[in-house]
């Protein structure tokens, strides 16, 4: 699952870098695009209205005016060129619509352009080009970009297995603590390693509400346990009386028998009490050298049918589903 995570966080944040890496190649275009043809609106709005004459002085900015030096401009009337280009571009046409031309340069590296050119009567052309310098620059850094992001992502992605790993360490310990507790053991505990950050703090307070639990169930067990051990006392001198009564001459059969039902009952109670005790002492652990293996299947069937003729007097269907192995364990009949 860890391997899962990491692979897709490296794939997601892969994702997004080339993603942006793209978009900023469209957006440079768009920006590009958009700069061509505002400069073309302009000069060709000069040149419809003024002529080309006008249109050459706009290509020969005065001295000391503001001047972009990306933008390239180049005016063809007939054979004579006017602009800051030395040559016509050869194959570009209006039909071709924008297109991306290389200019090699003796001194610096090639010119690296986007140009629109439009077709005016008389054989006037005009050529409109821009440098794709920003570009060219993002797509140097890619390679670079890519190696960068590739470490990031590794970077994040091995980050977040190792918190993933140390939650589901933390986790995994409290999870078993729960699981032993509610398979019966209560003296499970989460183990504490004394940190005070949170896990810690989470530790201790699971271990000081599962002390507290003990404790309630413990408090629980020995007022049972103690009530069923005074109740015996009590019941056995009354059974003594009861017995003592009995033998006096000058009462009834009847009498007498009465006495002796009571007696039953009070067998019973005794009984009863004495069974609180015994599974008492069985959940301590107390008798536990006494266990013996015994067949938990018999065991129920004889449950069973000595419960099946009370079943039957109240008109009810008493249904066991049990194995057909036998079920050996260790316990007390």
């Amino acid at each position: 699952m860890r391997a899962v995570i990491f692979c897709t966080v490296c794939t997601l944040l892969m994702g997004q870098h080339f993603f942006l890496y793209r978009q900023s190649i469209l957006a440079a275009y768009t920006e590009t695009r958009n700069i061509i043809d505002a400069h073309e609106e302009e000069l060709d709005e000069a040149m419809t209205r003024f002529g080309a004459d006008y249109l050459r002085g706009m290509l020969h900015p005065a001295p000391g005016a503001r001047h972009d030096p990306n933008l390239y401009l180049l005016l063809k009337d007939g054979d004579r060129l006017d602009g800051n280009l030395p040559a016509w571009l050869e194959g570009v046409n209006q039909q071709q619509g924008y297109a991306e031309v290389v200019l090699p340069r003796s001194e610096d590296k090639p010119l690296h352009l986007m140009v629109s050119v439009t077709d005016y009567a008389n054989s006037v052309h005009l050529l409109v080009g821009y440098d794709l310098q920003r570009v060219d620059q993002l797509r140097y850094n890619q390679p670079r970009a890519i190696a960068e992001n590739l470490v990031l992502a590794f970077a994040i992605s091995l980050v977040s297995l190792v918190l993933t790993w140390l939650l589901a360490r933390h986790f995994r310990q409290f999870n078993r603590a729960c699981a032993q507790v509610m398979a019966g053991d209560l003296n499970a505990r989460v183990r504490d390693n004394g940190t005070t950050d949170e896990f810690g703090k989470l530790a201790h307070n699971i271990n000081a509400m599962l002390d507290w639990n003990s404790t309630l169930i413990a408090t629980i067990k020995d007022a049972g346990n103690a009530m069923a051990h005074d109740m015996r006392t009590p019941l056995s001198r009354l059974r003594l009386e009861l017995m003592v009564l009995a033998e006096l001459p000058e009462l009834t059969d009847a009498v007498k028998d009465k006495i002796l039902e009571q007696t039953e009952r009070l067998d019973g109670l005794t009984a009863m009490f004495e069974n609180i005790l015994n599974i008492a002492h069985a959940e301590s652990r107390l008798n536990a050298a006494l266990f013996t293996t015994l067949d938990f299947k018999q065991l129920t069937h004889d449950m069973l049918e000595l419960y099946a003729p009370l079943f039957e007097e109240k008109s009810l269907r008493l249904i066991a589903d049990l194995p057909t192995l036998p079920l050996i364990i260790n316990g007390d009949r």
